[in-house]
C-alpha cells in the first residue's frame, strides 16, 4: 500500500475536484480522517452536510463534512482494494 500512501501524501486538497452530491452509494471518492485524504467510497448522505464513507484501504466507516469529500483522481482508481 505504500504507493497509494506516497500518492495520496503528494495531493493538494485545494486542488482537487469537489464531489457531486447527490452521488450513488458505493461511488469513488477521497475523504479527510485525521487530517489525511484517503480513498473512500460513498455509503449514505444526509441534508445535514454529512455523509458516510468507507475506507477501502482501512476497513472503517466515518461520518464527513460533505465539503471533506473530494473526486478521486483517476490514476488512484485502478489499485486494489
Amino acid at each position: 500500500m505504500s504507493l497509494i500512501s506516497d500518492k495520496l501524501g503528494k495531493l493538494n486538497s485545494n486542488s482537487l475536484q469537489a464531489f457531486v452530491f447527490p452521488a450513488k452509494k458505493g461511488s469513488p471518492c477521497l475523504a479527510k480522517f485525521d487530517g489525511g485524504l484517503y480513498r473512500a467510497q460513498l455509503e449514505s448522505q444526509d441534508k445535514n452536510g454529512k455523509c458516510l464513507v468507507f475506507f477501502v484501504d482501512y476497513g472503517n466507516t466515518s461520518e464527513v463534512n460533505t465539503d471533506e469529500v473530494k473526486k478521486m483522481p483517476d490514476d488512484l482508481l485502478g489499485f486494489p482494494n
